[in-house]
């Protein structure tokens, strides 16, 4: 198949397994039948991330900024409000998961999923509230969704210069930053860390929130609270378009605030996450300011928010070119030397034996705007060989992550979701020309 074909055929099915995720409220994790068939901020966020990449490329098309801002109305509708440990909420913190049990009610197959999965969490002791049939979740238990509102709902404002909304979102903007500076902020030091309060939930708050995903060594985890590389990248992210919006809005003096943030994160980041010997950023610095030393595709994340200074980016680069970390159908989720290395289901999930589309976008995104364009396109490349494979060999499209095996063998992840929203605006945003 000509490369130009087979763009064209990945953007077709990414765009309709879009739209299967589309509700009033935004972007929806997954399609309505799926485990994640409801809100969840992160996901909601990174997905908008690549619809404002699509909408730069192309101005006119304004119908893609409906669900971009829906997504936006929800978060901030929903924003925390007060310290509720059983759902690890907090002023001004944005939530992972909403789930309504009514709200799919005029979709049997999605509402009868739905139910079933409010019954597992309130078995295991998740916030479940209310009685039968009105049931109800709501959940912060995501470090970074709080961060990405702000970058994203700044970026969408600046991008789109829509005062009635900037209006809204204003307030709602400031609470989720005044949350990073007084919650997520927990030492003082700049850092944005994570610590469940919970713990019958998610015990791990980033991207790679599988219980086994920060390890020290096999099975060990580093105590807590928790500092995640990413999470740095989109702190950074998230106080520079703020300040940026704030300076156009006027106010100058927030605005010099939020980038004062920035460069003192910035600069004390780039010294204590940074592995000299590896030439890389190290996970996450454990709750005793120790460096979690595994390499993972999470650093990636880093290149398009600014925060890596100038002369580690070369080095930074080529170790996710390596083979080790970039295989044949995109980039791995951790290194294939790591001790902590798994490509057998579960254990897969965020351990290396997988690839993640919206993972690897994210990484080729941050390499193009740095430069990086023959890296950007073999990366992206290659996860539309992935794409096109997974579909033709399985019929399967949007997958949420697939296995990719030490040997290089892909085969499609026996439990993702699909279509996953923010795997399909991956596949959409590196397929539109």
């Amino acid at each position: 198949m000509a490369a130009v074909e087979m763009i064209e055929k990945v953007n077709n099915w990414a765009t309709l397994d879009l739209e299967k995720t589309i509700r009033p409220e935004g972007y929806y994790a997954s399609g309505l039948d799926q485990n994640f068939g409801v809100h969840f901020g992160r996901d909601a966020a990174i997905t908008s991330t690549f619809t404002l990449d699509i909408y730069e490329k192309h101005p006119g098309r304004k119908e893609l900024l409906l669900p971009v801002k829906n997504s936006l109305t929800t978060m901030a509708l929903y924003q925390g409000q007060e310290i509720v440990d059983s759902r690890d909420e907090e002023p001004g913190k944005i939530r992972h998961e909403i789930r309504i049990e009514e709200a799919l009610i005029d979709i049997p197959e999605a509402y009868k999923k739905n139910q079933e999965i409010l019954d597992r969490l309130y078995v295991q002791g998740w916030a479940v509230e209310g009685e039968k049939g009105k049931r109800i979740l709501l959940y912060c238990g995501s470090v970074d969704a709080t961060l990405l509102f702000v970058s994203v709902a700044s970026r969408y404002l600046l991008l789109t210069e829509d005062k009635e909304f900037f209006q809204f979102l204003d307030p709602h903007l400031r609470r989720a930053i005044a949350w990073m500076e007084q919650y997520g902020d927990i030492y003082g030091d700049g850092y944005i860390r994570f610590q469940a309060k919970n713990r019958n939930a998610l015990i791990n708050q980033g991207w790679m929130d599988s219980y086994d995903s920060i390890e020290i060594s096999p099975g060990k985890r580093p105590s807590e609270p928790i500092a995640l590389v990413e999470v740095q990248g989109y702190a950074y992210q998230s106080y520079i378009t703020a300040a940026n919006l704030y300076q156009k809005a006027g106010d100058f003096e927030y605005s010099k605030h939020l980038y004062q943030k920035a460069g003192i994160l910035k600069q004390r980041f780039n010294t204590e996450f940074w592995m000299e010997d590896e030439r890389f950023f190290a996970q996450a610095l454990s709750g005793d300011n120790r460096q979690v030393r595994d390499i993972v595709s999470n650093v990636g994340h880093l290149l398009a928010t600014g925060i890596v200074d100038d002369e580690k980016t070369p080095a930074v680069v080529n170790r996710l070119m390596q083979p080790d970390m970039l295989s044949p159908w995109g980039p791995r989720t951790r290194s294939l030397d790591s001790p902590n290395f798994a490509d057998i289901e579960p254990a897969a999930y965020h351990k290396g034996g997988t690839v993640w589309p919206h993972d690897g976008a994210m990484i080729a995104r941050g390499m193009r705007k740095l430069g990086y364009e023959k890296e950007a396109t073999i990366v992206e490349e290659r996860l539309l060989l992935a794409g096109m494979k997974l579909q033709q060999d399985h019929d399967i499209t949007s997958e949420e992550v697939f296995i990719v095996d030490r040997n290089n063998q892909l085969r499609p992840y026996a439990t993702a979701q699909k279509p996953q929203s923010w795997a399909a605006a991956a596949f959409k945003a590196i397929s539109t020309v």
